[in-house]
């Protein structure tokens, strides 16, 4: 099943609303968790108990939980429950690039300071 040109939009505006203040390793488990259950409404529910879950074990975490919940609850909320792991498997990866091209960047800011 193919995305709409509007649902390829919302996966590039969730990757990089989270590219900046999600571990992507996080973002890789609700995609885990989606894969098993395929339903919206359990990964809304997971992603709203995160924060406050026993898998919290530094304040960072809790952090990437709590800005993944506002990013899913921004662009995820209106998608077609058919495209919603698709939406989401291919904000995953765009994140994962988008945090590759940062940490390039970053090095080459490094070396040219040097």
């Amino acid at each position: 099943m193919g995305l709409t040109e509007r649902e390829r939009r919302i996966a590039d505006a969730l990757a990089q609303a989270m590219a900046h203040h999600v571990d992507a390793n996080e973002v890789g488990k609700v995609l885990a968790f989606w894969r098993r259950w395929r339903d919206p409404g359990k990964v809304f529910a997971l992603v709203e108990r995160l924060p406050r879950s026993g898998l919290v074990r530094t304040g960072r975490t809790r952090g990437y939980y709590e800005a993944m919940g506002r990013a899913f609850n921004q662009h995820l909320r209106n998608i077609r429950p058919e495209a919603f792991g698709a939406v989401l498997a291919w904000a995953f990866r765009l994140m994962r690039y988008y945090q590759l091209e940062q940490g390039r960047q970053e090095h080459s800011r490094r070396r040219r300071s040097r």
